[in-house]
């Protein structure tokens, strides 16, 4: 839409109506948005995520030492 926002939705998910219908919303827009695109794309069996490895740190146990921050590094 034009205020950003993007959903997927497989068209068969999508009930069929007959002519004299007045559609189907697939989408609620708020009052100034507007949907600028629609794309076909193919269809994907399933999504997968790449895993992170384990990692065997303690996340409680960290340094003394503060850590620099953007705006530390502009006074150097």
């Amino acid at each position: 839409s034009k205020e950003g926002i993007l959903i997927r939705i497989p068209a068969n998910s999508i009930r069929i109506c007959a002519r004299p219908s007045k559609g189907v919303k697939v989408m609620r827009l708020g009052s100034t948005d507007k949907v600028i695109t629609l794309a076909r794309t193919e269809h994907e069996e399933s999504e997968t995520t790449d895993e992170l490895p384990e990692d065997d740190s303690n996340p409680d146990e960290g340094t003394d030492e503060k850590a620099e921050t953007p705006e530390d590094q502009k006074d150097e």
